[in-house]
């Protein structure tokens, strides 16, 4: 047994000695209503311990004071189970169970309970979530509309009820920040939100359910996806190295290596997907193997390829294979493999398009009319894991006259820019930046873009504060030609120059 079993082990131990200790339900801080073994649901839920999980739910609902919230629970875990299997038949059984469950909802619960209201958003909210998976965009938005209907209701009713922050919270964060190609769908149904409100509502959630680990992990997952729909994925970071340790639930864990991974801090990634409780999950999870591909890859082992291909044979879900089948093709070119590497790029294709930002990723590598620089690819996994020493070896052997495509050359300035920056090295990392920026102004890459962020991340690390804005607001201009890397960069800078504004005049 590995430390995360252990921790997990000795974590629902204590709260299974406290329920021995109490054998009644007592609010947290005057607070929760909701008992302590419906909070080791939870946490089990989010280990993906779904049968533990069940069996505690089936026992708890006997009381009628536990039943709405049990509703809630069983929910939540068919609806988590379907995210991470993608089965349709198992669908088919979620959608006739929600209806009955809906049903009981309204004709047994009281609609005067201030949880009344808010649980049925809840449930209608990650049913939104389920359809919006399974393709039935409509019913999924209609579902959306309830529960921000739900939610509104319970404000006006019950506006100091505790459970209204949660979900009035992502509602607000997500109708702001939702992406570019969904933003249309909102306004048509009139969903507006206020990101900063909502994350404030999400931070005195955090607070109230601070001695309940289960809610407190559920209420983090929901916390850093929001950060990720607003690319603020260092504090994701932040916020889950507070919380999170090992024997956490396994969705948790997966979350923080998942963001440690987009922020470059590869080796850190590795580490926390080994916290994972080494026990089985009751619910299959074949997500574990895509991240640690990708990881390896990042860092050129020799068996990342093992994961990926786990992964896109093996998971029945429907989104990131693009992105997969990308990463495989890119793999085998640089074991010099053109078979391979032509059959993976092709494969691309068999998979639907996707309205997620890493299958859009590989659409744009697809869409590229050149091969890339086997030396440069390899700088270039080798700099997104944050492995810069290795990288310099490769970037020092190459002749930048010799580098005929100007996107070769300005990828070449960008990665040399970023390792002159992580050496500490700033006049030089800021002469390359503005070489990148240079070259590639007029090209249809990214890497202008990129080049425009990071020297504005490198002046702000040198109190170049003007600097750093003129940079992110170059970033801001460039034409994003449906280039997801560009339009995820540019969210960066505008939160970037949010961050700085707001800066600025704490300092008047």
């Amino acid at each position: 047994m590995n430390s995360g079993s252990k921790w997990r082990c000795i974590i629902v131990r204590y709260m299974l000695i406290l329920l021995s200790l109490f054998c009644f339900s007592y609010p947290v801080q005057g607070q929760i209503e909701f008992s302590e073994a419906c909070d080791i649901a939870l946490f089990e839920i989010l280990d993906l311990q779904t049968v533990s999980a069940q069996e505690i739910i089936d026992r708890e609902k006997q009381d009628p004071a536990q039943r709405l919230y049990c509703d809630y629970l069983e929910n939540w875990k068919m609806v988590i189970v379907l995210m991470t299997q993608n089965d349709e038949a198992l669908y088919d059984k979620y959608l006739d169970a929600l209806n009955k469950r809906l049903k009981r909802i309204e004709e047994e619960e009281d609609p005067s309970n201030p949880a009344y209201h808010i649980l049925l958003g809840d449930i209608y909210g990650h049913a939104c979530m389920a359809q919006m998976m399974f393709g039935d965009h409509l019913a999924a938005f209609q579902k959306l509309v309830k529960a921000n209907r739900y939610a509104k209701e319970n404000m006006k009713e019950h506006p100091d009820y505790w459970l209204n922050n949660k979900l009035c919270g992502i509602l607000n964060i997500s109708f702001e920040r939702i992406p570019t190609v969904l933003r249309w769908l909102t306004n048509l149904f009139g969903l507006r939100g206020d990101a900063k409100t909502g994350f404030a509502q999400m931070d005195q959630y955090l607070s109230d359910v601070q001695d309940r680990p289960g809610m407190t992990s559920e209420v983090l997952l929901y916390y850093v996806l929001a950060l990720r729909m607003s690319k603020q994925e260092q504090a994701g970071n932040e916020l889950l190295a507070k919380y999170n340790k090992p024997g956490s639930p396994r969705l948790a864990l997966f979350l923080q290596a998942t963001f440690l991974y987009i922020t470059g801090q590869n080796e850190d990634a590795l580490s926390t997907l080994a916290f994972i409780s080494d026990t089985p999950p009751e619910a299959p999870f074949d997500f574990y193997q895509f991240l640690r591909g990708k990881l390896k890859l990042n860092r050129l082992d020799e068996d990342a390829d093992q994961d990926l291909r786990y992964f896109l044979e093996e998971s029945t879900f429907k989104n990131y294979k693009r992105d997969i089948c990308m990463k495989l093709a890119y793999y085998h070119y640089l074991h010099g493999d053109m078979e391979k590497y032509k059959m993976y790029r092709s494969r691309v294709e068999t998979y639907p398009k996707s309205t997620t930002d890493r299958d859009r990723e590989a659409d744009v590598e697809l869409s590229r009319p050149y091969d890339p620089h086997p030396e440069l690819l390899k700088a270039r996994f080798l700099v997104n894991g944050s492995y810069f020493r290795r990288a310099a070896n490769i970037l020092v052997k190459l002749n930048p006259e010799n580098l005929s495509n100007p996107a070769f050359l300005c990828e070449y300035y960008l990665l040399l820019a970023r390792v002159e920056a992580d050496a500490g090295r700033h006049n030089r990392s800021m002469e390359f930046f503005q070489k990148a920026i240079d070259t590639g102004l007029d090209l249809d890459d990214s890497y202008a873009a990129e080049a425009a962020l990071f020297a504005g991340i490198e002046a702000q690390n040198r109190g170049r504060y003007s600097a750093a804005t003129t940079y992110w607001n170059m970033a801001l201009k460039m034409k994003t030609r449906d280039n997801i890397y560009i339009e995820t960069i540019q969210i960066r800078a505008k939160n970037l120059l949010e961050k700085q504004k707001e800066v600025n005049l704490a300092l008047q």
